[in-house]
């Protein structure tokens, strides 16, 4: 039985250090974006927009690099119960899982500094695309 039950809690540790890796990074830049960029408040009908005319787009690429980025640092500093989710910082450092932290900051300050940047090429885009537009409804 002290098999089956440490087995059955290495496989509940891998499965939360797994998705705290991935949730902090996504927290970190949802927050970033409701608080810095929108400002609390949520254009509601535009979430639904059809994505060729919305003002958010289809994808935002800044928020998928700062994701994948805090993935990537989150793993680093992972210390899973399986040794594929052992990260080589936490290895070295007996053990110290500080995934959460690293993810958080390292997505979080990269989406300050990549969104901006991004929403001006996309503005500019979008400006560009309007004369095509409006020929093509004469």
């Amino acid at each position: 039985m002290t098999d089956r039950g440490s087995s059955l809690g290495n496989e509940v540790d891998s499965w939360l250090s797994g998705l705290v890796a991935w949730v902090s990074p996504w927290a970190a830049i949802m927050l970033i974006h409701y608080y810095f960029k929108k400002r609390g408040r949520i254009d509601v009908p535009g979430l639904y927009a059809d994505w060729r005319h919305a003002a958010i787009g289809d994808i935002n690429w800044a928020a998928m690099v700062s994701f994948l980025a805090g993935l990537v640092a989150a793993w680093s500093f992972m210390y899973g119960g399986v040794a594929v989710l052992q990260g080589p910082f936490s290895r070295h450092h007996d053990g110290i899982d500080l995934s959460w932290l690293v993810g958080m900051i390292v997505a979080g300050l990269l989406y300050l500094l990549l969104e901006p940047r991004y929403e001006a090429v996309r503005l500019r885009r979008r400006v560009e695309r309007m004369p095509q537009a409006a020929e093509a409804e004469a």
